[in-house]
This record gives structure tokens, sequence and C-alpha cells, in this order.
């Protein structure tokens, strides 16, 4: 099986580009400017990956694509498609080709090295599973690769997330790695590749960052920038908020959810202990954990029988079995900002097909002493239907700006006697 990843790309400074940046990861590049060259010798040997363009000066990249698909198989290795053209009409061309993957130019370096990372493992299979013998253990001064000094920030269901040092940038990161019992199942290890996907194409100061990514040891991992300070949840459990202190948060989580929507991206678990407070500064807040996310156009992996998300910050489209989009995180906000206003979870006593039957036929109360312009913007993005919500999340940041401003504005006193 070929470790060859083959590069078909007219524009010189592209494929230049390509070439130093999956070098630089470790794999071995070829690269062709057009098809005839190309064809000569992927012919013969199929590459382990094949990164084409679809304008090229000896005809389109789709008809290589098809005519290597059919002198190789379907399934001999995977595609991915650059083109600078984003119709839908255009990319389900691209897959009717045979790509398995599409990526509209111009791109991010991180979004291309994160795609290579999954279709290579798809290629692989990522079939053999971990081995059990290298679960990590909790000690500290481990060496996990270019990774130094890991120490145990948490263990979640598929994986565990460690503090450690990259001595490669000489900078503190979290370390998520997948387990090795998780790492069994193909879908985890998808699911875990989806999520690194994800993260790594966005780039906002409120959406934690990807520093790096791969597979060492047998196993999946990907390190982020560590932010310290407390989530959202312990902040407000001790004290709730008050409006000026909820509107400091709630605007650059807006932002944030905005940033994610900008790359048809959908976070699924939006609730305060997935928002950490950097240094513990409010105005701070960092979305975390996009273990549920996925892309609007992704219908992958996820069982429409399944319900996706923590109950109590679930969307009432949930209940009817319908799909998230970009305002199901907007109602998950939403409800962010109602534990935050209270200081607890609503209905806490209730059972969760209770709740989710609330949810779909009732309002959300707010706390009684809410103002009317903050309830009148918390309502709309609360509203059960989602299309009766914002459409875009920065239209939500901009009301919330805007009753920022008016409850900074003084208030007009009597006028002085004369």
């Amino acid at each position: 099986m070929s470790d060859l990843i083959a590069i078909v790309e007219d524009d010189p400074s592209t494929r230049q580009l390509l070439t130093e940046l999956l070098e630089s990861r470790g794999h071995r590049v070829r690269s062709f400017p057009d098809q005839a060259s190309a064809r000569e010798v992927l012919e013969p040997t199929a590459p382990g990956l094949l990164i084409l363009d679809v304008g090229l000066p000896d005809g389109s990249g789709l008809e290589l694509l098809s005519r290597l698909r059919d002198y190789h198989g379907a399934d001999r290795f995977p595609a991915l498609v650059l083109s600078g053209r984003a119709s839908e009409s255009d990319i389900l061309r691209g897959y009717a080709a045979g790509a398995d993957d599409y990526l509209v130019k111009p791109f991010q370096p991180d979004e291309l090295l994160a795609k290579v990372v999954i279709l290579l493992a798809k290629r692989r299979g990522l079939t053999r599973p971990a081995s059990p013998d290298l679960e990590l253990p909790a000690s500290s001064g481990l060496v996990f690769g270019r990774y130094r000094n890991l120490r145990v920030l948490g263990r979640g269901a598929y994986g565990t997330v460690y503090e450690a040092r990259d001595t490669q940038g000489n900078l503190e990161v979290a370390l998520k790695v997948l387990s090795a019992m998780q790492g069994r199942m193909a879908e985890n290890r998808f699911r875990f590749l989806r999520e690194t996907y994800a993260l790594s194409g966005v780039h906002h100061p409120n959406v934690v960052r990807v520093h790096d990514f791969g597979l060492m040891e047998g196993r999946l991992y990907y390190a982020m920038e560590l932010v310290k300070g407390p989530t959202l949840y312990q902040e407000v459990r001790s004290q709730p908020l008050n409006e000026s202190e909820l509107l400091q948060t709630l605007i650059p989580l807006a932002e944030a959810l905005e940033a994610l929507r900008s790359n048809d991206l959908i976070h699924r678990d939006l609730k305060p202990s997935n928002i950490v407070l950097r240094g513990g500064r409010l105005e701070e807040p960092v979305l975390i954990d996009f273990g549920l996310s996925k892309h609007t156009f992704d219908r992958g992996l996820t069982d429409p029988n399944v319900l996706m998300g923590t109950p109590g910050y679930m969307p009432p489209e949930a209940y009817y079995g319908e799909d998230y989009d970009h305002r199901s995180d907007l109602w998950a906000l939403g409800m962010v900002a109602r534990f935050c206003l209270d200081g607890g979870e609503l209905w806490p006593t209730i059972d969760h097909h209770t709740m989710f039957r609330r949810f779909a036929t009732q309002e959300v109360p707010l706390p009684a002493e809410t103002s009317a312009p903050l309830r009148a913007v918390l309502g709309r993005v609360l509203d059960r239907k989602p299309a009766l919500r914002y459409p875009r999340a920065a239209e939500f940041a901009a009301d919330l700006r805007r009753l920022q401003t008016q409850s900074q504005k003084p208030e007009r006193g009597p006028c002085p006697s004369k």
C-alpha cells in the first residue's frame, strides 16, 4: 500500500505550498502540473492519497480522478478535490467523480492538514485499533512524542485531556488523546477526527485554538490552547450575573457562534460547563469541547434517532427529530443566558422527557426581574420555532451590543432651575 501523497495542481505557488506543508508533517509527496504527467506515474501505481485541482491545463481534474478510479478501483485511494468554486452543484459534481472530500480555495493550512489526517485514517481504516497497553498513565513527567510533563486535567467518555508542554513551540497546551478502548471502534475514531477537523478551521479569540494534531503510537490526539480559568458554570453557581455582567459574556459568545456559522459548523453541546472564562474574566469566555460538533452539510455518523447534546440545552427541534442548524446553537446560548441570570438549572427535578415536552410546548421562563429589553431579545433567541429566531448570531450580537450601549447611557436628570 503506497504512502505517497500525489498533488495535481497547475499553479506553481499553490503546488509548492501544498508540498512544503505536507512534507513538514513527514509525508512523502510528489506533485504534478497537469493530467498527462500525473497519469504517467499514477496509472501504474495508485497513490496513498490524491489531492487535485479541478481546473488543469489539459482538462478537468475530475476527469483524471474518474479515470484513476476506473483504473485502480473505487476504494483503492482517497481523493481530496481543490476548487475555487463553492456552489452546491460544483461540490456534488466532485463527489460524483469519486472525491472523498472537497476543499474550496483559498483554504486554511490547518483545514487542509486536518482533512489529510482524516482521509489517510479512513484509508487505513485506522483498522488497527490502539492497543490497551498504550493507555497513558496519570503520572507526572510522562512523554508523548514532542509533549512533556503530562498531567491529567480530566477524563471524558472518549478520552483524556492532559496539561502538557509542547517542546517544539515551548507552549503549555491541553492535549486530548483518544482512549485505547474507545479507539477500537471506528465510529469513535472518526468522531474524534471530525472534532479535530471542526476546530482546526476556526480562528476566533472566543473559540479554543488547535495547535497540532495527528496519530502517534497508534493513538489519535490533538493539542489545543490551554485556557486557564473557571468554567462559566463554576462562576455562576457561586453568584448569578447581573444584566451588565451577562452582556459582557454573552456578546463574545454570540460572536463566536457567528465564527462557527461562517465555517458551516454547529457546536451542538453549548452549555455553561463547556465555556471557560480565560483568567476568570467574564468578558473573555472561550468555547471548548467540540466533541459533538458537525458541519451543516455532514450527514454522517449521527443516528437521527439518537438525541445529541445535554438535556436542558437541547433545542425543541431535537424533540421532534429535526436537523440542528446554527439557530439550534443560538437557542442553547439563550439557555446559557437564562442560567447566568438565575444561577441554577431550569426544572432540575423533572425527567428529561417531561422537560423536552415543556420546551416543545411552552415558552422558556426567564427570571421575573429580567428587564423588558433583554427579555425581548432573549425571547426571540429562545423561540420554539427556529424560523422565528435570529437567522444569524451576528444579528443577536448586534442587538446585545445595542442593549449594552443603552444601559451605559446616563439617565437624563431634571432640568436645572434658573
